[in-house]
């Protein structure tokens, strides 16, 4: 008995470990076979160990109308894997105050678009504007749907506008149902809930002996619904349509947009933007007069252009690619 208790402590401690190390070396990991990585990498997803950007108070702040921006001024978030500054402007988006002015590109997106752990002068809208001469907003932030980055839009300064970017994300449909299905306008979240969160994760991040253990029976008990994950795609690409034709700007549906698809696991191939262009063409189900122009990225990303062992997030690598690929349907220089 005393024999199996000991050796039960030993393993228990063996666990605690291992993550402990794996997580304070993420190189480490490169060196483990791919079922453990794939449990790495969800248990980061969900673990105390992946600082959410958007509930970071340093970083971030609560909004009435899209739940949070980022705060203006500077900052840096810091994970596992990278730590990187972020420049912020008065709007609460990752960019400059003068691309602010009448931009001749607005990038929309979520956390990829953002550069999640990529140095700002390497996403690929600087890498765009540097190419081209014209001026380019990213308005990226972290787990924005395609419902709050059109919310977000209507703030900006559109009178010169010539190109509107859309990152689509394979965990954007259940925001832009959710919206479609209440017939939202704003989100519904309150400043009590962000603020509740936001204590939650600085508790959360804090060590203590055994927090991967407690950690591991909560997910095992408790698991977290991957909603982005399970949720249903019929009629994804057609509710995408809806969003963007209820919130897009009037002034702007002559705008082309430029749409691209990242998707959130980095074995995944998303089939959103083909199904959506072959929708449009043959006009089965909807009529659009937006003038849309679809980018395939997904089935040509690679390992080396997400981050590199547990998060899953493009690299820099990643960045330079989307920019080629955009680039293609872009004048190489306008002055």
């Amino acid at each position: 008995m005393k024999f199996f208790l000991s050796s039960f402590v030993l393993a228990l401690f063996i666990i605690e470990g291992f993550y402990v190390f794996v997580f304070s070396y993420p190189d480490f990991a490169k060196h483990l076979p791919d079922p453990v990585l794939i449990h790495l990498r969800s248990y980061y997803w969900s673990s105390p160990y992946r600082k959410m950007i958007q509930f970071d108070r340093s970083c971030s702040q609560y909004d009435p109308e899209v739940f949070y921006t980022l705060k203006p001024g500077n900052c840096r978030q810091a994970n596992v894997e990278f730590s990187v500054e972020y420049k912020n402007n008065s709007i609460g988006v990752r960019d400059d105050e003068e691309s602010l002015q009448q931009p001749d590109i607005i990038v929309l997106g979520d956390s990829q678009a953002l550069g999640w752990g990529v140095e700002q002068e390497k996403r690929f809208s600087e890498l765009i504007e540097k190419k081209t001469g014209l001026k380019v907003l990213n308005t990226g932030v972290s787990s924005y749907g395609t419902a709050r980055e059109l919310m977000l839009l209507r703030r900006l300064d559109t009178s010169k506008l010539k190109y509107l970017i859309i990152q689509h994300a394979s965990n954007d449909r259940w925001e832009n149902r959710y919206y479609l299905q209440h017939n939202l306008t704003k989100d519904p979240r309150t400043e009590k809930t962000w603020n509740r969160i936001a204590k939650e994760q600085e508790s959360q991040v804090k060590y203590y002996v055994g927090k991967n253990l407690v950690t591991l029976i909560r997910l095992f008990f408790f698991p977290e619904p991957q909603r982005h994950l399970t949720m249903s795609i019929e009629n994804e690409e057609s509710e995408f349509i809806q969003i963007v034709d209820s919130l897009m700007l009037k002034k702007l549906r002559n705008i082309p947009i430029l749409i691209f698809s990242v998707t959130v696991q980095r074995s995944e191939h998303s089939e959103f933007v083909a199904n959506l262009h072959a929708m449009i063409s043959k006009q089965d189900h909807l009529k659009t007069d937006l003038d849309f122009k679809f980018i395939d990225i997904t089935s040509e990303l690679n390992k080396d252009q997400y981050r590199n062992v547990i998060d899953n997030h493009l690299t820099a690598q990643g960045h330079q690619f989307i920019a080629e690929k955009i680039l293609e349907f872009l004048p190489s220089k306008e002055i």
